[in-house]
């Protein structure tokens, strides 16, 4: 088996989440500490293999490290149902990027769109929607080297509209669901990083438009990625304006004007989802099963715990007038 079924990944997300999900074959995930750990480690590696074959000057060596990679990596999903890991992924991403570091000739901006590419075939071989973030993040960091800057802000819009409007629809995957939502949040922050004095400062107009229509369709669709990314384009207005000193008043005021701006969009959200019951509530929800358990265990915790002295007689054992036979 090349990898889960639709069936099997939703059974996988299910559980991840507490539930409990039958699933047709049992494939083996981490938790999200443990997957991050096996990845770094597979990583360190990887990388280390393909530098001991540079060293001893293996012809090819980056080819020879990609396909023990990829071999590997194939042989842990279809043998031992590795998905999630941490090591499969790591052992792909690693292998292809090894391959792109042997490849003969100069460096130069085109070899960005080479990585860009490796991310997205590692990440839609494993699905993890990380990798499809990161081959978008490098395909925009292209525009910027070759001093784009304009067109990495267009198509970083373009790219979170449409990505917005995927996440309206119901997918089968999560992880594909994922993607999307990763894609709405990346593409923005890194057009703009570093180049904020690059752009206009009449941009920050076009980022507040965009932000005000991503709330008007977060509280549509009921869907926290518009909001989120709402809110990162808000930043971004702002942080082109304070980048050319176009911000008013002093730092003091400009503190007190945000604090009572966010006031108000707090008002209108809790307004605007006012009597819902589904989608994005204002009602509280258990964050664990534990919840009521903890409240008990945390308000006996909490009792007050007074010390209480053994009451003491006034006079002694034996003898009379409060004398007593002890000393």
């Amino acid at each position: 088996m090349t990898g889960p079924t639709v069936a099997d990944e939703r059974a996988l997300e299910l559980r991840a989440r507490g539930f409990d999900a039958p699933m047709e074959v049992a494939w083996r995930r981490n938790s999200l500490g443990l997957s991050i750990l096996f990845f770094v480690l597979a990583s360190i590696a990887v990388f280390a293999t393909f530098g001991f074959f540079k060293l001893i000057d293996m012809p090819g060596a980056g080819y020879i490290t990609a396909a023990v990679c990829l071999a590997l990596a194939e042989g842990l999903i279809r043998t031992r149902r590795f998905f999630g890991t941490g090591v499969e992924s790591a052992l792909w991403l690693g292998g292809l990027f090894a391959f792109i570091f042997g490849l003969p000739g100069s460096g130069s901006e085109e070899v960005i769109l080479l990585f860009a590419t490796a991310s997205a075939i590692a990440g839609w071989r494993v699905r993890n929607a990380l990798f499809g973030g990161f081959a978008c993040a490098l395909t925009i960091g292209y525009f910027i080297a070759k001093n784009e800057h304009i067109v990495a802000v267009v198509a970083a819009i373009v790219v979170t509209l449409v990505a917005v409007a995927a996440v309206a629809r119901e997918w089968r995957r999560p992880s594909t669901e994922a993607l999307w939502m990763v894609l709405a949040l990346v593409s923005m922050p890194v057009a703009t990083l570093g180049g904020l004095r690059r752009i206009e400062a009449w941009w920050s107009i076009v980022f507040t438009l965009l932000a005000a229509a991503l709330i008007t369709i977060g509280l549509k669709l009921r869907s926290h990625t518009p909001l989120i990314a709402a809110a990162v384009n808000a930043v971004i207005a702002v942080a082109v304006l304070a980048a050319h000193d176009l911000l008013p008043f002093a730092v003091e005021w400009r503190l007190v004007t945000a604090g009572a701006a966010l006031l108000a969009a707090s008002a209108l959200i809790a307004r605007a989802m006012r009597e819902r019951t589904t989608g994005i509530v204002a009602t509280p929800e258990a964050l664990t099963k534990a919840d009521d358990d903890l409240q008990i265990l945390a308000t006996i915790a909490a009792q007050p715990h007074v010390e209480v002295q053994p009451a003491t007689s006034e006079g002694g054992r034996f003898g009379g007038a409060g004398s007593t036979g002890e000393f």
